[in-house]
């Protein structure tokens, strides 16, 4: 079995070819090693990115379609009476069995819903209340009481997400990052109220090349999100962020993957939405962004994941988060996983092309596609590169092209 608590290093790219190496997210970093060119040109070899905003057009509301299921949602999620939905979980008969002998605290509300697109509406499927529970050791395990109906009667059930002993993911915690954080000037000097991603859900394995890497386990997540990152020489101490992941387990074989999807406002714990289906090939839709951007009370959040493919959305809605301050930098990214507070670093899977497309920020008032800060160079780009991998760049991104869009390759799991 490999040791997972080595030290990962990062190099930060202004370009593809030319390394600057900027601190950020309280990253270990290597100096920058030469790559041959001609193997990056190569490996960044154009990928069709029009073919998938063209598959979209047949899945994706249309833009007023959205507005309205956006708004019958956050209608929906406003009628939910949270504290009585604590109250009643405290309540349920098997609570005080997963909760004895531990702290317990409320978390958060994770809503899911069925999008009905034809109708632009929604309908709610599940509320799930979540507690953290932390035993005598600082051992976590996340605890999901879960309301769900069918229409006619609601059921009440009770979920561990896994238990203290196993792997629990941090997402934004990894050192490992690969995409784009952008901003609004050289001083990140003006508040960036949302972030928005569309993606394909890359197919996941483990690498026949690196079969090790996947040794007890590895993760690839892809997310967007904000941060209160206003200084790339400071670490962001506040990041709220939605997306999926896709985990291998090596059990005795690696050959299963877990697709799933999930909320976290960073440093609190990953929620992880327990009934939406996440395949490969599916197009997602990540969404964080400041309630004020839809006239609500400022310095509230709500982060969802729309799978476009199944028409179903998960997320939190209205939640408060003053770790944020103020938001000033957006990502869209894909992550090489943390587990257990950052003191395990997974290995990195093989995975086929990721893109993104129809892809923005929100600042001064109105949405903008990424290609607008790209193209004033307001922006921070990674790529993955683990230490004592000699096989050139782990992962590598494309350029943002005009229309918003951009690409993230793997190349090798070596070194992970």
């Amino acid at each position: 079995m490999k040791n997972l608590s080595k030290t990962i290093k990062t190099i930060l790219f202004a370009s593809l070819i030319a390394a600057l190496i900027l601190p950020f997210s309280g990253m270990d970093y290597a100096e920058a090693k030469k790559v041959d060119k001609n193997e990056l040109v190569l490996k960044l070899k154009d990928v069709d990115t029009e073919k998938h905003k063209k598959a979209l057009l047949d899945i994706i509301p249309s833009e007023e379609c959205k507005k309205n299921i956006l708004k019958n949602k956050d209608k929906s999620d406003k009628k939910i009476d949270i504290q009585k939905n604590i109250k009643d979980s405290q309540k349920h008969k098997d609570f005080a069995k997963y909760t004895k002998d531990r702290q317990s605290k409320y978390v958060s509300t994770l809503t899911e819903y069925d999008v009905d697109k034809q109708n632009c509406d929604v309908k709610l499927i599940a509320t799930h209340t979540v507690f953290e529970n932390i035993d005598a050791e600082g051992n976590k395990e996340m605890i999901y009481v879960t309301q769900s109906s069918d229409g006619k009667k609601v059921k009440t059930e009770i979920k561990v997400d896994k238990n203290l002993k196993s792997y629990t993911k941090t997402f934004a915690q990894s050192s490992n990052y690969v995409g784009y954080g952008t901003h609004t000037g050289a001083t990140n000097t003006v508040p960036v109220y949302g972030s928005l991603g569309v993606f394909q859900q890359p197919i996941v394995s483990s690498s026949t090349a690196n079969p090790e890497a996947c040794d007890p386990i590895c993760n690839v997540a892809i997310w967007t999100g904000l941060s209160n990152n206003n200084d790339p020489n400071v670490s962001p101490t506040a990041i709220a962020q939605s997306g999926t992941d896709a985990e291998i387990q090596c059990s005795p074989t690696c050959t299963s993957v877990d697709y799933g999807s999930w909320v976290q406002f960073y440093p609190n714990p990953a929620l992880q939405c327990q009934s939406m289906v996440i395949s490969p090939n599916d197009y997602i839709e990540a969404d964080t962004f400041d309630r004020r951007v839809i006239g609500g009370t400022p310095n509230t959040y709500n982060s969802y994941v729309y799978n476009y493919s199944t028409q179903q959305m998960c997320g939190v809605f209205s939640a408060t988060f003053p770790q944020m301050g103020v938001p000033y930098e957006a990502y869209h990214i894909a992550e090489r996983v943390s587990y257990n507070g950052g003191t395990i670093m997974s290995g990195l899977p093989e995975f086929t092309p990721i893109v993104f497309v129809n892809s923005g920020l929100y600042y001064e008032n109105s949405w903008k596609g990424l290609y607008t800060p790209f193209s004033d160079e307001h922006y921070q780009k990674w790529m993955i590169n683990a230490t004592g991998q000699t096989g050139g760049w782990n992962t590598a991104a494309s350029s943002i092209n005009s229309s918003d869009q951009f690409y993230i390759l793997w190349n090798t799991s070596e070194g992970t």
